[in-house]
């Protein structure tokens, strides 16, 4: 871990860089969904050095509604439409392909300044995306990405695989 402070990472966030090494190799970039969308990068090291926080999906539907009086909840499914013809059409748009489009330009971004700092390496660099959502998301975004939603799981068996302690005989 090269992070200004260790302390601050939560767990699923390590667990998932954990799995990510482990099944795909370094590096790697992992997308998580949940109550945030962490957009996790593992350099050609192996090493986690950081990544991207940000509200997620069903997160950014609730502040919607709870922010303006006149916007209803609305469940965060693909629109069938950019456009909406209503305005829980137009705010299933927004917030979901505005994370589609999110995703999709940190990921630029993410790739670029890995390329920038050469921890990217020579080659392609892996994406996983995991979490709620991941198969719906993943079919959006415009990067080629694998699905893999036991990520988190298979880190956290890992990381006790790894601390257990040898016992005496």
């Amino acid at each position: 871990v090269h992070y200004d402070d260790p302390a601050e990472i939560g767990p699923d966030r390590i667990a998932d860089a954990v799995a990510a090494r482990a099944v795909y190799g370094s590096p790697c970039i992992v997308i998580d969904l949940g109550t945030t969308t962490n957009i996790e990068v593992i350099d050609v090291h192996g090493t986690f050095v950081g990544g991207v926080i940000a509200p997620g999906l069903a997160l950014g539907a609730r502040s919607l509604s709870a922010a303006a009086a006149r916007l209803p909840q609305v469940e965060p499914s693909a629109p069938t439409h950019v456009i909406g013809r209503n305005t829980r059409e137009a705010m299933r748009s927004g917030v979901v392909l505005g994370e589609v489009a999110r995703i999709d330009g940190m990921l630029d971004m993410v790739l670029a300044e890995m390329r920038a700092t050469k921890a990217a390496g020579e080659g392609d660099v892996p994406i996983v995306i995991t979490g709620d959502d991941a198969e719906a998301l993943a079919a959006l975004v415009g990067h080629s990405l694998t699905v893999d939603d036991a990520l988190t799981l298979r880190g956290l068996a890992e990381l006790y695989r790894i601390n257990q302690k040898p016992r005496c005989a």
